[in-house]
């Protein structure tokens, strides 16, 4: 016959391993959710510039929120009634900080590295130019079937 306290010992030795199971699964879920956000952010982040360059927002569907994509708009037809024209390209991503709860959402801030070059609307008169502008973006996202979907998108500085 087994000791009591041996059996008690042997229940929380399993609960324990459980848990170091457990928490191992979550940590490499939790890796394959940054490694997918990354690729998401990667092929998203061309396809604004592009959609501010020359406003086509085609490419966009399928990585951003329908709301996103109107804000967006939004922002350029601004910048279209100022007498402004934007011409983005993204050049570098770097993930700061991932937190996803519920398998499918998550909230990321990157670092994000850009050329911006500001035109007069309508012709090649180059009004302002920031070469390598460093900025810290904060981005809300959900998953779906089809992968993660931009939902929100905020310039932090």
């Amino acid at each position: 016959m087994i000791p009591r306290t041996h059996s008690v010992c042997v229940v929380l030795a399993c609960v324990l391993l459980g848990a170091l199971l457990g928490c191992e699964e979550g940590a490499s879920g939790h890796l394959e959710a940054r490694d997918e956000i990354r690729a998401t952010l990667e092929a998203y982040l061309p396809r604004l510039a592009q959609a501010y360059s020359v406003r086509d927002f085609e490419g966009m569907k399928g990585y951003a929120a329908e709301k996103e994509i109107g804000a967006i708009a939004k922002r350029i037809e601004d910048l279209t009634q100022r007498g402004r024209m934007l011409v983005a390209e993204f050049k570098d991503l770097a993930i700061e900080d991932i937190n996803v709860w519920s398998y499918s959402n998550a909230y990321v801030t990157t670092v994000e590295t850009w050329d911006l070059r500001v035109y007069s609307t309508g012709s090649e008169q180059l009004l302002s130019q920031e070469l390598s502008q460093r900025t810290r973006v904060k981005y809300q996202l959900k998953r779906s079937d089809e992968g993660w979907l931009v939902l929100f998108r905020t310039i932090v500085e």
